[in-house]
């Protein structure tokens, strides 16, 4: 038996109700027209909750998922800055970076001088095309998905042993990918850089092509300038330049994702990148529909990260941010 794949808009649309098989709709579809149509954004944002990357890590996300969150944290942060503050203020790690832009929105209400820079590592995917098929990976060459018409095979995941056509496919894409991909120079600046422009031809037998994985709202907010808000691509690992007054890490800090030292790795990251008396969100949703957050909100001090508050039952870093920070919470 075999499981064919959804390559098309029409395709797509036409899929059974309540179809659950998103792992084999193409990442192709994530491509969409200036501005995105209503479809294409609905599209973008059920493809986006269930793309993991070979980091483990899944982009899920959805519209207002912090909406109960960002006024409670916009609480906090009239106590700490005036309202003509010119803050700086980082969400990092923020997938299609939807969410940053919705709290921009919000912010730019209350700090109208504000100015917010979403980031995260992974700002567009790469398809590696040739006359017959195509690969889509990650700018540093790790597959996440082998097209070939009419077939969509998930790198990262094996198939189920119903689909032996499809497990068939999967080995064999996994083994001719090894190979092409010495084909490609992956420390070109071209791979990383945010412009959306494909690579041109250079006669090698295939061709380089983007996918944004951001969410159309979020480039069109980007773009318009009513609102600061900038996107750009940056590691949750690496501290930042210029400092920051705030800085929101949501779903990122995961003792699933990652192990102790490199969340402790992290931890020291945030605290290169806040000015002193900065505010740190941190935390994880554990629940969606209707969602449920657990979250601490820590001001970097001379001694370290003072706890502030919590959201629920408090973020699960909270033991290592504290041993890494040589203040006492309150």
């Amino acid at each position: 038996m075999w499981k064919l794949g959804i390559l098309e808009p029409a395709q797509y649309l036409a899929r059974p109700q309540g179809w659950g098989g998103m792992r084999w709709v193409s990442y192709q579809l994530l491509r969409t027209g200036t501005p995105a149509s209503e479809q294409e954004i609905a599209r973008v944002e059920a493809i986006m909750r269930h793309l993991q990357l070979s980091s483990g890590v899944y982009r899920t996300t959805f519209p207002g998922r912090f909406g109960d969150l960002d006024p409670w944290i916009s609480s906090w942060l009239v106590r700490h800055f005036p309202a003509n503050a010119e803050l700086l203020i980082e969400d990092r790690a923020a997938s299609d970076c939807l969410l940053s832009a919705e709290w921009a929105r919000q912010l730019s209400a209350v700090f109208p001088q504000s100015h917010v820079t979403a980031s995260d590592l992974t700002l567009h995917l790469i398809e590696y095309q040739t006359a017959r098929d195509s690969f889509i990976v990650e700018s540093g060459g790790n597959g996440l998905q082998y097209i070939r018409p009419p077939f969509v095979i998930n790198l990262q995941r094996k198939e189920p042993f119903i689909l032996p056509v499809n497990a068939a496919l999967r080995f064999w894409a996994l083994r001719r990918w090894k190979q092409l991909r010495r084909s490609v120079d992956w420390m070109d600046p071209w791979l990383t850089s945010a412009a959306l422009t494909d690579k041109p031809d250079e006669g090698k037998g295939f061709r380089l092509k983007k996918i944004s994985v951001l969410h159309p709202s979020a480039r069109q907010l980007a773009s318009a300038g009513a609102v600061r808000f900038t996107i750009r691509r940056h590691s949750v690992f690496d501290p930042s330049s210029p400092l920051c007054h705030v800085l929101r890490t949501m779903n990122i800090f995961n003792r699933s994702y990652f192990s102790a030292g490199q969340l402790r790795h992290g931890v020291q990251a945030v605290e290169r990148s806040l000015l002193l008396g900065g505010i740190w969100i941190v935390g994880r949703t554990v629940k969606d529909l209707p969602p449920v957050h657990e979250v601490t909100i820590y001001r970097k001090t001379v001694a370290g990260f003072e706890r502030l508050d919590r959201w629920g039952a408090g973020s699960e870093m909270e033991p290592l941010v504290e041993t890494v920070g040589r203040g006492t919470p309150p």
